[in-house]
């Protein structure tokens, strides 16, 4: 199979359908994809490492990281990345951080050199997650179509997409302890007067010339019209995916429509545990109604349902005051 990341989605349906049982998934997906296939496989190791702490962990890694980046494809996030890769660093790790900068100057000869101070502190970035739960029919699932998997993965890999992307760009968002990261943008925003020119100048007013070498500006994709009939981003220099403004690199992202803001990625440290995909093992799960958001109580047995969820673990951390910033109502 050339696309490794429907392995994992295969292989998470052949065990939802079969209630758990890995034998019985490994026969099941041998009759749908043919002995001795990459599902099958997948689905053996887990069978025979019962020696394993994590059986099938680093395939499993290696497969994650596929669905990671058609998610990072599908995000404005990984538009951000694709321009100015952001500072990874592992979990749960002792990570160094500068707080006081070394200073320098010059001096004439004979004459003393000023010292400065340098001061360091250490920080872990928690293991956070984004996660996701379907429900499906066994019918559904037991389908032998082959456009199936490919809906299921894309449909998956976009809501994780839309809800890291809402928590990353979203101003107002102050993150909550132990369940999600704060946006870069929250606690630096500052309102505009409707004209660019001077947003984009207030938003670097306080940033090193370093920081602004390596920022990528962020808009919303509704306002970019707006832009280009303001002269910014003509000749195809912006679209909606992106390009570039006032001579910076710029990216569309879901940012308040009217605001231009700004990040460093290098200033902003990034964990990525990687993403899977997996059959659920709950007996009865919470519904929520996409339109009316109403809960409804399903039981999985009794309905002849089962459910896949999708995991996602990341986190990031903004390193200093100036690897971020945002104006609201720059563009009317």
């Amino acid at each position: 199979m050339n696309d490794k990341s429907l392995i994992l989605i295969r292989a998470a349906r052949a065990t939802a359908v079969l209630k758990g049982d890995p034998v019985a998934a490994q026969r099941f997906a041998a009759a749908q994809w043919g002995p001795g296939n990459d599902v099958s496989d997948f689905l053996k190791r887990g069978i025979v490492d019962t020696d394993s702490v994590q059986p099938n962990g680093a395939v499993l890694r290696d497969l994650g990281a596929f669905l990671l980046q058609l998610t990072r494809r599908r995000s404005a996030l990984g538009r951000v990345a694709a321009v100015v890769p952001f500072l990874n660093v592992p979990f749960s790790a002792p990570i160094l951080e500068m707080t006081t900068e070394a200073q320098a100057g010059w001096t004439p000869e004979t004459q003393k050199i000023t010292a400065s101070g340098q001061a360091f502190k250490t920080f872990e970035m928690d293991i956070l997650k984004v996660a996701g739960m379907c429900v499906y029919s066994m019918e559904f699932l037991r389908a032998s179509d082959v456009n199936l998997d490919a809906a299921i993965r894309r449909d998956l890999s976009r809501a994780l997409a839309k809800v890291e992307d809402a928590t990353f760009f979203n101003p107002a968002n102050d993150g909550v302890v132990g369940a999600s990261p704060a946006s870069p943008f929250a606690g630096r925003t500052v309102a505009g007067d409707g004209n660019v020119a001077d947003a984009i100048a207030s938003l670097f007013e306080d940033a090193d010339e370093d920081v602004i070498a390596e920022s990528v500006l962020c808009v919303n994709p509704l306002d970019v019209g707006a832009l280009i009939a303001a002269g910014y981003g003509r000749d195809g220099a912006l679209t909606v995916e992106g390009g570039y403004c006032a001579g910076l690199p710029t990216v569309t992202a879901p940012v308040p429509r009217g605001s231009v803001g700004y990040v460093c990625p290098p200033l902003i440290a990034m964990s990525d545990g990687g993403a899977n995909v997996e059959a659920a093992t709950q007996s009865t799960v919470e519904v929520v109604d996409a339109d009316t958001g109403e809960v409804t109580i399903r039981s999985l047995w009794a309905e002849n349902l089962t459910a896949l969820r999708v995991l996602h673990f990341t986190n990031w951390r903004v390193g200093r005051d100036d690897a971020a910033k945002l104006v609201t109502g720059a563009i009317d």
